[in-house]
C-alpha cells in the first residue's frame, strides 16, 4: 500500500501566468477621454486601499468599470496586442506560502506594475526585472474563482520607449525594485508619447 507522502505528490499547486499587452493610437479626442476615465478608476481604487475602504465588492466594481472603457479603447484604436506565457518568480511563491503558513510578513497583495529594458530571459530565480525603467500603482484587479487579474494602464504622456519586460510586485513602493516580484514576462514592445499600454497578467491557481 501507498503511504500517505507518495499519494499527496499527485496533487501539486501551479501558479501559471497569461499576460495581454495592448498599444492604442491615442490622438483622438474620444481616445483621450477613455484615458482619463481609466486613470479616474485607478485613482479611485488606489485612495480606496490607502484609506482602508477597500471591500471586495467595490474592487470588482471598479473592475468592471475599468474594462468597459477599456473594451471601447481597444476596440477603436487598438495598434498592436501580444499574449505571451510568464514564470512565477520563487520569491512570489514564497510569499504565498508564507500567507499560508500564518507568517504575515507581506499582505500578498500585488500592488505595482513596471516596465524594464532588459530582454534577458525570464527564470524563476529572479527578484527584480533586469533593467526597470518605469513603475505604477496597479490600475486594476480582480478574481472569478481560481484566476486573479492584474492590469497596468500606462497612459500615453507618462512613459515612452522600447519594452522588453514586465512584471507584478507584491508589496511595492513607487522606488524601482521595491517589492516582492510576483511574476516576469518579456516581448519587445514599442510605445511613443502618443500611444496607451495595457499590461493585463491573468494568474491561474491549480493542480500541475
Amino acid at each position: 500500500m501507498k503511504s500517505d507522502i507518495e499519494l499527496t505528490k499527485k496533487s501539486q499547486v501551479k501558479a501559471k501566468g497569461l499576460h495581454i499587452v495592448t498599444v492604442c493610437d491615442m490622438k483622438s479626442p474620444r481616445a483621450q477621454r477613455l484615458e482619463k476615465l481609466l486613470e479616474e478608476i485607478r485613482i479611485r481604487r488606489d485612495f480606496l486601499i490607502k484609506t482602508g475602504k477597500a471591500t471586495e465588492n467595490n474592487l470588482r466594481e471598479l473592475w468592471m468599470s475599468y474594462h468597459f472603457y477599456l473594451e471601447q479603447l481597444h476596440k477603436r484604436f487598438k495598434t498592436q496586442q501580444f499574449a505571451i506565457e510568464n514564470i512565477t518568480c520563487t520569491v512570489g511563491r514564497s510569499v504565498l506560502a508564507q500567507r499560508l503558513s500564518g507568517t504575515t510578513t507581506y499582505t500578498g497583495i500585488v500592488n505595482y506594475g513596471a516596465l524594464g529594458s532588459s530582454a534577458t530571459a525570464p527564470a524563476v530565480g529572479n527578484t527584480q526585472l533586469g533593467t526597470e525603467v518605469y513603475r505604477k500603482a496597479l490600475s486594476s484587479g480582480t478574481y472569478s474563482s481560481n484566476i486573479a487579474y492584474l492590469e497596468n494602464f500606462y497612459t500615453s504622456t507618462e512613459t515612452s520607449g522600447t519594452y522588453e519586460e514586465f512584471g507584478f510586485f507584491i508589496d511595492g513602493t513607487g522606488a524601482a525594485n521595491s517589492g516582492q516580484i510576483f511574476n516576469r514576462f518579456t516581448q519587445t514592445v514599442v510605445k511613443s508619447a502618443t500611444e496607451s499600454l495595457n499590461v493585463q497578467s491573468q494568474v491561474t491557481i491549480n493542480d500541475a
